[in-house]
């Protein structure tokens, strides 16, 4: 995944990611430090979103913090943490629904999607917070009214 393909928001909660799984001392960044991140993140339009599509971001930002707290955690990390290979597959299939929509950077609002189409932990802990993929995909395309993102600075 090309790093300057990635919307402002996006990248600043990739970094939150990465400070988070520090914080709990794993040695991998999941797609569930990232989707917590975006939870979390001020200004990012992943809690609205959700929100807006009837998910109780609370309970699903608990869900996503018991999954953590499942994952080994790893003394002596010292900042060197890196992306999973699942997580690695998520933003690589993030990236094709992106182009799939013409969008000229990736968005959280696509990465969601992603994860919702994926079969990974985290589309598990999504269905049980009664995240579909149809109601998410509606209310992901009508957060752009169906316009591409093409702007790096797009509030996702």
């Amino acid at each position: 995944m090309n790093p300057e393909k990635l919307a402002s928001k996006f990248k600043s909660a990739l970094n939150d990611a990465q400070s988070l799984a520090l914080a709990k001392d794993h040695q991998f960044i999941e797609a569930v430090h990232l989707l917590l991140a975006m939870l979390e993140q001020q200004g990012g339009s992943i809690k609205p979103l959700l929100n807006q599509a009837g998910t109780n971001t609370q309970a699903l930002a608990q869900l996503l913090d018991q999954e953590l707290g499942t994952m080994p955690s790893v003394s002596g990390v010292g900042g060197d943490v890196q992306v999973s290979s699942d997580l690695n597959k998520l933003l690589n299939l993030t990236e094709q629904l992106a182009v799939k929509r013409n969008d000229s950077f990736v968005s959280s609002e696509i990465f969601l999607l992603a994860a919702c189409a994926s079969k990974g932990q985290l589309a598990k802990i999504l269905k049980q917070a009664n995240l579909s993929q149809q109601l998410q995909a509606r209310h992901a395309t009508s957060q752009h009214s169906g316009t591409p993102v093409t702007n790096i600075h797009s509030p996702t």
